[in-house]
């Protein structure tokens, strides 16, 4: 039975009483009788039950007109603020409103209703926002987020588990921790957990406390990743543990990265003790705070027994440091200090550098001492500059026998070119003036046998000024085609005498060189005569020259018999002559000496290419412009 029902039972069965009472007191005064009373009375009583009819009568009105205000004003009113209330219960719709218009008690509840409504549904909304944020954050962190309840099985796990482990959300749901983790990390975590447990049964503990763990995990593809794990307890209003909440973050790259720096600073310690200098740290109390091994060695202690000591008493055997001592001198100008000195302590000539280390305020907070047994090297220092002046006085005298050589090569060529210029000269005269033929090729023989002694004397002359760093060139610019083919056609007469055809392979043009004439001329002619000397009759000679990139590329190539490996390994050596040559004696092996010589100072190189029975080629290249070389030859000699 409803509220409004009630009230209605209530306030009729109230006016109804009233009413059946005033009646039958109205009947009892009207129906009993009066007989005894006098008139007046009867009249009074009569006027009394008539007035109680009459108030019955009002009274059951004005008890109807009650019950329907009542029922109009407060009941209707009440009974559907009571239906709204409960169908806003039974939908749980919170957004809905009561509708109470009117300014009374009941309109100003359904007012406070609807602000609890309205606080409700605000709370809720921020609620779901917040739920909505930490699942994007949960979703979206790089870092997985996870629970697990008291019996370590997952109940939830962000999607960030998929890129790090490889498994979906639901598989990784499904495992346990055993077939996630290592067995060295199930081991530990496990333990963490039973410690984590006996904490819980104290009566004084942290609530919020937390612990992190680094674990090895299990990935879909058989490999493994090192995370960083941090886990605290879920507890439940009254503070009892439900679960754990973690977050595990990748740190292959931060554990990498450490494993390399723990690497490094062994590597350091390696580095450290196995240096030989005796290596030592100092702080500004002259106190030895670190040492190697070659230190402790040196004074026969082991490092840990060095450290604590002062340096001054310990290496020089004082009570003090001293006055120029170079910690001390590093300490007040803060710059490197090096110095030299024989340690009487240890009997050995040491160098001892001292180095700053400043903290981020740059004060020196202590210094590095580098002490370096410098024996040897002094006794190296000492034999170097024995050995110095042993090789100046050598020099003097090889510059005074080089000068003594300089005069008697001058004084030979000379002696040599003073009776064999007449001789030249008469045999040419002779060549003019004689008709008869027997006379005339002795004549002939006279000349050029006069010829080729002085052509060898300029070649002795000139390796002699070769040796001596006095050979001379004169760089110009040269035009090399005209040059080259009035070689050629000088040639052409031996060639036509040894029945050799000689051929010409020239371009329309060829950029002029930075070269002196004479010599270019010289170191040609000696490859042309080789070629001449050892091609037999019928075979062929050719000359030809091209550019090369900065370079210009002069070659000789014959059909003679070559020249086997072993003889081209010694060819350019002077006075070495090849084994075909020896038998004609002729010359005196000088020419291709001179001539890489000659195409050495020009900047270029000379070089053969030869097979026995298949001939020779002579080839030398020299720069298109001048040369660095080229110039310092010139000015040197």
């Amino acid at each position: 039975m409803t509220l409004r029902y009630k009230t209605r039972i209530i306030i009729g069965s109230m006016f109804l009483g009233l009413i059946v009472i005033l009646y039958f007191l109205s009947e009892n005064l009207l129906l009993n009788g009066y007989g005894d009373m006098p008139g007046e009375i009867y009249d009074q009583e009569i006027t009394i039950a008539y007035l109680m009819l009459m108030t019955v009568g009002v009274g059951l009105v004005f008890g109807i007109v009650t019950i329907f205000l009542l029922e109009k004003q407060v009941l209707s009113r009440l009974s559907r603020l009571s239906n709204s209330i409960h169908s806003i219960g039974t939908s749980g719709d919170i957004s809905a409103r009561v509708s109470m218009p009117g300014t009374d008690e009941l309109s100003i509840l359904s007012g406070t209703i609807n602000g609890m409504l309205a606080a409700l549904q605000q709370s809720e909304n921020e609620l779901r926002q917040s739920e909505e944020h930490y699942r994007l954050l949960a979703d979206n962190a790089r870092d997985v987020i996870y629970t697990v309840d008291l019996n370590l099985r997952f109940t939830y796990v962000s999607p960030s588990v998929t890129p790090l482990t490889g498994y979906s959300i639901e598989e990784a749901n499904a495992l346990t921790l055993a077939e996630v983790l290592t067995p060295a990390s199930f081991d530990l975590a496990l333990k963490t957990f039973a410690e984590e447990q006996a904490i819980e049964n104290m009566a004084q503990k942290d609530l919020y406390r937390s612990q992190t763990l680094e674990l090895e995990l299990k990935r879909k593809d058989g490999s493994t990743v090192w995370v960083e794990a941090r886990m605290t307890s879920l507890r439940d209003p009254d503070g009892q543990a439900i679960g754990i909440l973690g977050v595990a973050r990748d740190i292959t790259e931060r554990r990498r990265a450490r494993q390399q720096i723990e690497h490094a600073a062994q590597e350091w310690r390696t580095t450290f003790d196995s240096i030989s200098d005796l290596i030592s740290i100092h702080d500004k109390d002259f106190k030895i705070v670190r040492v190697n091994k070659a230190f402790a060695n040196a004074f026969k202690m082991k490092p840990q027994e060095v450290i604590g000591k002062t340096c001054y008493e310990l290496v020089h055997g004082t009570k003090e440091p001293w006055p120029d001592c170079p910690h001390r001198q590093v300490l007040k100008t803060k710059k490197p200090s090096r110095e030299e000195f024989f340690n009487s302590h240890l009997g050995i000539h040491t160098e001892v550098v001292c180095l700053p280390i400043f903290d981020e305020e740059g004060k020196v907070i202590a210094v590095v001492h580098i002490v370096r047994d410098i024996t040897e090297r002094k006794r190296a220092e000492e034999k170097l500059q024995e050995l110095y002046h042993k090789e100046k006085d050598l020099r003097q005298e090889l510059e005074e026998e080089i000068s003594k050589r300089v005069e008697f090569t001058r004084a030979l060529v000379h002696e040599l070119k003073t009776p064999i210029t007449p001789v030249m000269a008469s045999s040419e005269l002779l060549l003019q003036k004689l008709k008869d033929k027997p006379l005339l090729e002795l004549a002939e023989n006279i000349n050029q046998g006069a010829y080729n002694l002085n052509q060898r004397i300029d070649e002795l002359l000139d390796l002699a000024r070769g040796e001596i760093g006095m050979l001379r060139l004169n760089p110009e610019p040269v035009d090399l085609l005209p040059l080259l083919q009035r070689i050629a056609n000088e040639e052409m007469s031996v060639a036509l005498h040894n029945k050799q055809s000689l051929n010409v392979e020239l371009p329309s043009s060829l950029p002029t060189v930075w070269a002196d004439e004479v010599r270019f001329r010289q170191v040609v002619l000696n490859l042309m005569n080789n070629a001449l000397k050892f091609t037999p009759a019928g075979g062929k000679i050719t000359l030809r020259a091209k550019p090369d990139g900065a370079n210009l590329i002069v070659e000789v190539q014959d059909t003679g018999r070559g020249i086997s490996q072993e003889e081209q390994e010694q060819l350019f050596e002077p006075y070495h002559r090849l084994e075909r040559d020896k038998d004609r004696l002729s010359g005196l092996g000088l020419g291709l000496s001179l001539s890489k010589k000659l195409v050495e100072l020009h900047g270029g190189q000379i070089w053969v290419k030869s097979q026995k029975g298949k001939g020779s080629t002579f080839g030398f290249s020299i720069p298109l412009e001048a040369t660095d070389q080229g110039e310092k030859s010139v000015e040197t000699g």
